[in-house]
């Protein structure tokens, strides 16, 4: 195996299923959400004779020109003890590349690392003002680590779901499991509590295919990359 992916949520994973199938020289993992667990499943990765690292899925948006959709290949991760992971410079080039081809804009500034979902707009704009960072995610500091300590190079390829802009209900993220998966009665439960918030799904849901089809095209990217 050339390319190892981790992989938080399962609509993630189903962008790499449709898109990559059986491609030889890639594997993923499913780790869920956080840190630990995508530490794990680095190490696992690893184990198994990857020879490059991609953190892969979505992030939050914390510049408000970021939308939903928007594609992110960061030069660096801004870890929460404020260590600068920095990302493989050859790996990113080619990738870049790969994505001027099919005419498709990423963003390369820094991504920060959160330990907990960013629900509020106060909390996005207090970690960017604490980091500088564009955007944020739960995993790729972990792997990033993880990838250090074994020299093996490894890169960060995101799509933003929500914006900087946008607030996830703290209901809504109770009603999910670690892999983003809505329990449906405690979903069904917490919406007749409070009908208002089905706007709120409803607009999670729209930047949720934005991001699925940006995931898509940087599989049919990495699908095609030499390995």
């Amino acid at each position: 195996m050339s390319i190892g992916i981790v992989v938080a949520l399962r609509w993630e994973a189903q962008c790499l299923q449709r898109v990559l199938k059986r491609s030889t020289g890639i594997r993923w993992q499913l780790t869920g959400m956080g840190a630990e667990a995508a530490g794990a499943g680095a190490k696992a990765l690893l184990a198994q004779g990857a020879r490059t690292l991609i953190s892969f899925g979505c992030a939050a948006g914390l510049r408000v020109d970021l939308r939903g959709g928007s594609l992110l290949l960061p030069s660096q991760v801004i870890a929460s003890d404020g260590e600068n992971l920095v990302c493989d410079q050859p790996k990113l080039t080619s990738v870049r590349q790969r994505f001027n081809q099919c005419q498709t804009e990423v963003c390369d500034a820094p991504l920060a690392e959160t330990h907990a979902v960013l629900a509020s707009r106060s909390d996005k704009a207090a970690l960017a003002a604490a980091t500088g960072a564009a955007s944020a995610d739960m995993e790729s500091a972990a792997v990033l680590r993880n990838a250090a300590l074994q020299d093996v190079p490894a890169i960060v390829i995101r799509a933003v779901l929500d914006s900087a802009e946008q607030v996830l209900p703290g209901g809504l993220i109770d009603c999910c499991d670690a892999f983003a998966q809505p329990h449906k009665l405690k979903l069904a439960g917490w919406l007749a509590r409070e009908p208002a918030r089905l706007r709120d799904v409803y607009a999670l849901g729209r930047a949720q295919r934005l991001a699925r089809q940006r995931l898509l095209t940087a599989a049919a990217v990495l699908r095609d990359l030499p390995h």
